[in-house]
């Protein structure tokens, strides 16, 4: 009986580590559309705050489609997936610019380590908000 649970339990775990990689894999499309949108605002205007959350915003929009089809397969309704994983996105969103402005403001961290460093908190917030409310099976 105790192997029977270990056996479920490993097929649990790899199941949700190939998960996490896909998650990683989509949102690296998303990060290339955040960062491209931060560089550009930072270099034509010299806001990287502003960058950053105009960036999050379309990495976000090019995140709800890939993590729907691909890393969740989910066959839920889009009105209510999509106000879920918003509400996730503006919460990471704030998350994102509180690292970012301690970073850059108090601690004069550049803006894309400070970036990098917000993208590895925001990223595991994220999927770990996605997997538990937004695309939890029924």
């Amino acid at each position: 009986m105790a192997e029977n649970v270990s056996v479920k339990w490993q097929a649990l775990k790899d199941c949700y580590a190939n998960q996490f990689v896909r998650f990683c894999l989509v949102g690296s499309v998303g990060t290339v559309a955040h960062y491209s949108v931060l560089v550009m605002i930072v270099h034509f205007q010299g806001k990287p705050i502003l960058g950053s959350t105009v960036g999050f915003v379309s990495g976000a929009l090019v995140n709800y489609a890939l993590n729907y089809r691909y890393t969740f397969q989910s066959a839920s309704r889009h009105h209510g997936t999509l106000a879920k994983f918003f509400t996730i996105a503006c919460a990471g969103l704030m998350l994102n610019t509180l690292i970012m402005g301690l970073l850059i403001e108090f601690l004069d961290i550049h803006y894309l380590v400070s970036q990098i460093c917000a993208t590895a908190v925001v990223v595991l917030w994220n999927y770990t908000m996605n997997l538990l409310w937004t695309f939890r099976p029924r």
